[in-house]
C-alpha cells in the first residue's frame, strides 16, 4: 500500500514520524512490526538518500553509531568503548520496545545506512521549562565519514524535532560535540546551566 501524506504528517503505522517533510511511502508487513521499506523523499536531502524510522533490526547499527561517535570524540580506550557498547545494546532494545527511544536513519538508494539520530523520551517531573510530562533527549547523531557535510544530520534532526512538536514534547536537550555545535545552534538549541560531577 502507498500513502502520500504531505508537509509534516508522514508517519509509519506504529505512529512514528518517517520524516519532517512530504514523502511517498511503501509499507510491507514484517513479523516484528510494519516497517517502512521505501521512501521517496521530497525534502532537501541530497539525491539518492531517504529517511526511515529505525526498528529493532537496527539495534546493532545504532550501537555501532554510538561507539563510533565516542571514538571520534577521542573518548577512552577501546576496552572502555567495547564495554559501553555491550551495555548499551540491551538498554536500547528495551527502550525501543517500550517506545521510549525512537530513531531515524538516513539510507542510500541501496538501503545502506549513512547516518542516524535517536530520541530518548525521558519521564520528567513538572518544571517551569516545558509543559509536557516527557523531555526529549537527542542521542547518537552520527554520519559515516565519507558521507558528511551533505545535510544528512540536519534532515535527521528535523525529523526528530518535528516528531516532538507533534507529540507534545516541548523541551529537547542534547550534548553537543564541537563539530556538531553549529548545526544544533542553527536549529535553535542554546547552552544551558547544566552542571555535572562524577562520583
Amino acid at each position: 500500500m502507498k500513502d502520500l501524506i504531505k508537509d509534516w504528517g508522514t508517519r509509519d503505522r506504529s505512529g512514528g514520524l518517517v520524516g519532517g517533510f512530504g514523502v511517498a511511502v511503501t509499507f510491507q508487513n514484517n513479523p516484528r512490526k510494519i516497517q517502512c521499506v521505501t521512501i521517496a523523499s521530497m525534502s532537501t536531502l541530497p539525491p539518492g538518500f531517504a529517511i526511515r524510522t529505525a526498528t529493532l533490526d537496527d539495534v546493532k547499527t545504532i550501537v555501532g553509531h554510538r561507539r563510533a561517535m565516542f571514538r571520534d570524540m577521542r573518548s577512552p580506550d577501546e576496552a572502555t568503548l567495547d564495554s559501553m557498547a555491550a551495555r548499551f545494546g540491551p538498554w536500547l532494545r528495551r527502550k525501543m520496545q517500550s517506545r521510549e527511544y525512537l530513531a531515524w536513519l538516513a539510507v542510500t538508494g541501496e538501503g545502506e545506512v549513512a547516518a542516524g539520530a535517536g530520541l530518548w523520551l525521558m519521564d520528567w517531573p513538572p518544571h517551569v521549562l516545558g509543559s509536557g510530562p516527557r523531555r526529549g533527549n537527542i542521542l547518537n547523531v552520527y554520519t559515516e565519514w565519507a558521507l558528511r557535510r551533505r545535510g544528512l544530520a540536519r534532515a535527521l534532526m528535523e525529523a526528530a524535532l518535528t516528531w516532538c512538536r507533534e507529540n507534545q514534547v516541548d523541551l529537547v536537550v542534547l550534548h553537543a560535540s564541537p563539530d556538531g555545535r553549529a548545526l544544533y545552534e542553527s536549529l535553535g538549541f542554546e547552552a544551558s546551566n547544566e552542571m555535572r560531577v562524577r562520583i
